[in-house]
């Protein structure tokens, strides 16, 4: 069940930590209800793989192009020579000010 008082998910972008946390159906659950719960939800790296696992798909992610995204409230990043640009953190940080983003359809995930 989603904790009432969770403000946001961030999903670690390092592969042992991925990998261990895509194989716990509980924490796959637990970012599905946050995205669903319209709670931002944000990963770097590799993290971006669990979104998949738990169904937050159709949004715009960040690349090579652009190495930070934030697309409904969900914002990822790709690091630059192994840290996340500021800007990763500074849209975390403005979107968790607002608390829930209500533009997300959440239709298709099935929490």
């Amino acid at each position: 069940m989603l904790n009432a008082a969770m403000r946001a998910v961030v999903v670690p972008g390092t592969g042992e930590s991925v990998q261990n946390l895509s194989a716990d159906g509980y924490s796959v659950h637990f970012v599905t209800e946050a995205y669903k719960h319209f709670k931002p939800v944000a990963a770097s790296q590799e993290g971006v793989a669990m979104l998949q696992r738990a169904g937050v798909n159709g949004v715009r992610r960040a690349d090579d192009s652009q190495s930070v995204a934030n697309d409904h409230g969900v914002i990822t990043a790709v690091s630059n020579e192994g840290s996340l640009p500021s800007e990763f953190f500074e849209e975390f940080a403005s979107t968790l000010a607002g608390h829930r983003v209500w533009d997300r359809d959440t239709s298709h995930v099935p929490a």
